[in-house]
C-alpha cells in the first residue's frame, strides 16, 4: 500500500500540466514575454510549432542580438510568417541603448504594427525620424507610451513632440524625455486634438524654442501626472 501511494506521488509529479493548457492560454503566456523568446518555444513541441504565429503583442529588445542584421533577419522572417489575420494587440519597441544601422528595421516594425491597427504602442526611441505616416493618424491606438534619451544629455534634442498625431480613440499617453515646441499660435498645447484621453503622464519633459508654458485643455481628462527635473 505505501508502495502504489508513493508511486501515485511520483505519477503525478511526472504529469505534463503545461501540455493540458489551451492554445489560448499557451498564447495569453506568450505574450509576457520577448518575442524572440516566445517563437523559440516552437522547438519544445510539436504542438506549438506554429502558436508563435498567433501572438496578439510583440515585445522586441534589440539588446537580445548580437548585431543589425541579426535583428533584420529575426523581425523579417517574423512578420512574413505571422498569422496577419490575428489582431495585433500591442507593439513594444525596445531600442534605448541600442543603434543599429539606419533605424529601417524599426520603421519596418512600426509600419506593420500601424497598419495591422495595433491599439497599445510603447516604444524607446532616439529620434522622432523612427516614426512613419502611418504612425501619425491611427484609428484603433488606444494606449501611446514615448520615452526618449535623457534630454539633459547633449544632442537629443531633437526629441520633439509632434503636433500633427490625430488619435481619435487614445485614451492613455505617457511621455518621457519629450521636448515640446510652440505651436504656430505660440502655445504650447499638445494634447488638444485627443478628445477622448482620460489618462496622460508627463515625465522629465521640457520646452524648446522659448516657450514659456504647457498647457493642458482637455475635457476628458481624469488622471495628470507631471514630473519635473530634479536638478
Amino acid at each position: 500500500m505505501m508502495g502504489t501511494g508513493r508511486q501515485r506521488k511520483d505519477d503525478r509529479q511526472l504529469q505534463d500540466r503545461i501540455s493540458d493548457l489551451t492554445d489560448c492560454l499557451l498564447i495569453h503566456i506568450w505574450s509576457f514575454l520577448n518575442t524572440r523568446e516566445a517563437v523559440q518555444t516552437c522547438i519544445l513541441s510539436k504542438r506549438w510549432i506554429n502558436l508563435w504565429k498567433t501572438l496578439p503583442t510583440l515585445t522586441l529588445d534589440c539588446y537580445k542580438f548580437s548585431d543589425h542584421q541579426t535583428f533584420e533577419n529575426f523581425l523579417s522572417m517574423f512578420l512574413s510568417l505571422r498569422d496577419h489575420s490575428t489582431a495585433l494587440c500591442a507593439l513594444l519597441l525596445n531600442n534605448y541603448h541600442c543603434h543599429f544601422g539606419d533605424g529601417s528595421v524599426y520603421r519596418m516594425v512600426i509600419e506593420y504594427a500601424f497598419t495591422h491597427n495595433v491599439q497599445h504602442f510603447k516604444i524607446n526611441y532616439t529620434t522622432a525620424k523612427c516614426f512613419l505616416s502611418c504612425f501619425f493618424s491611427s484609428h484603433t491606438l488606444t494606449s501611446l507610451t514615448l520615452t526618449g534619451v535623457d534630454l539633459l544629455l547633449p544632442h537629443h534634442r531633437d526629441q520633439i513632440f509632434p503636433y500633427s498625431l490625430s488619435f481619435p480613440v487614445l485614451t492613455t499617453l505617457i511621455l518621457k524625455h519629450v521636448a515640446f515646441r510652440r505651436s504656430d499660435d505660440g502655445c504650447v498645447d499638445p494634447i488638444s486634438s485627443f478628445n477622448m484621453l482620460t489618462t496622460l503622464i508627463i515625465d522629465e519633459c521640457v520646452l524648446v524654442d522659448n516657450a514659456q508654458n504647457l498647457r493642458i485643455s482637455n475635457t476628458k481628462l481624469v488622471n495628470l501626472t507631471i514630473c519635473v527635473y530634479d536638478f
